[in-house]
């Protein structure tokens, strides 16, 4: 017997996974930056956590 799951809830766990890969990806990033001193984020290097988190959360 297949039981169908319904949309809405398929569309919560999709919304949830690409929210978990962003935060994943800032994460990243923010890592990048403690080790290396510098991150590319859209075609653009940030030094500095605070400007990475402005641009990254406007988007």
């Amino acid at each position: 017997m297949n039981i169908a799951i319904p949309y809405s809830i398929k569309r919560k766990l999709c919304n949830k996974r690409a929210k978990k890969r962003k935060i994943d990806l800032y994460k990243g990033k923010v890592n990048q930056i403690l080790i290396l001193g510098q991150a590319e984020y859209q075609g653009r290097n940030y030094t500095s956590i605070a400007d990475l988190t402005a641009v990254f959360y406007n988007n």
